[in-house]
């Protein structure tokens, strides 16, 4: 997913995709899925506690990643620059 993020696929594209090829037995990927596994920290091996509250807890390396850390990174950087202004 994250590859296909980075690759210039949208997250109604790679939702698409997913349906088509089935991907976890599932044919009802949403790209709002898509966006939230994408900017979830828990996915690099972070967690985020607290999220709406004024004062959130940020830990680190709490579980095994499924994504590096760089490469999260750049996905959200790519999320920034495709924001339309």
């Amino acid at each position: 997913m994250y590859d296909l993020y980075l690759e210039g696929k949208s997250y109604q594209a790679i939702a698409n995709i997913y349906n088509k090829e089935e991907i976890l037995g599932k044919t009802n990927w949403k790209d709002s899925t898509i966006g939230k596994i994408m900017t979830n920290e828990l996915y690099k091996g972070d967690y985020l506690h607290g999220k709406k509250t004024k004062n959130p807890t940020y830990y680190e390396n709490v579980v095994e990643p499924i994504v590096s850390k760089e490469k999260w990174d750049n996905c959200q950087y790519q999320k920034k620059r495709n924001a339309r202004h």
